[in-house]
């Protein structure tokens, strides 16, 4: 049976340092469902962020981890505090676009020769309702950023 869990992790900013957690993370016989990295400038530093997928002992890869020089702090199993998704619609139709976003909330970021364009941003099941009722009330560009934990 397939276990999943979420790391976290703090790490120094340097080049190969997100292949030398990834490798040890495969090698571990671990799957990478998801991955997240930033750069926090204000702590010199880098935050990953991964869901992995497998079979495998999450003993031995905790300790691998922890004797990897490159990283400040990890955490494993942490439950995110907050999980956001953002979308944008973009449309020459602008009155049709704006009605059909108007009871999301949806915000106007832009407008131009290629129309107007508006951010929603919710958890992944308002996103998928929110495009689902664009595409269907207007012809629009759309696109989303995927799942965001903090």
């Amino acid at each position: 049976m397939l276990t999943t869990h979420r790391i976290e992790l703090f790490v120094d900013n340097y080049i190969g340092v997100l292949d030398r957690i990834l490798i040890l993370v495969r090698r571990s016989g671990w799957n990478v469902k998801d991955l997240h990295v930033c750069e926090e400038k204000a702590n010199n530093g880098t935050r990953i962020q991964f869901i992995i997928e497998g079979k495998a002992d999450l003993t031995l890869l905790r300790a691998q981890l922890a004797r990897l020089d490159c990283i400040q702090t990890q955490q494993i199993d942490c439950a995110p505090q907050a999980e956001r998704e953002l979308a944008m619609a973009r449309s020459l139709d602008r009155e049709g676009l704006a009605a059909a976003v108007r009871p999301w909330g949806a915000r106007l970021i832009a407008s131009g020769r290629q129309g107007d364009l508006y951010e929603f941003t919710g958890d992944s099941a308002q996103v998928d309702q929110f495009l689902k009722a664009i595409t269907q009330a207007v012809q629009a560009q759309t696109a989303r950023s995927g799942r965001i934990e903090l």
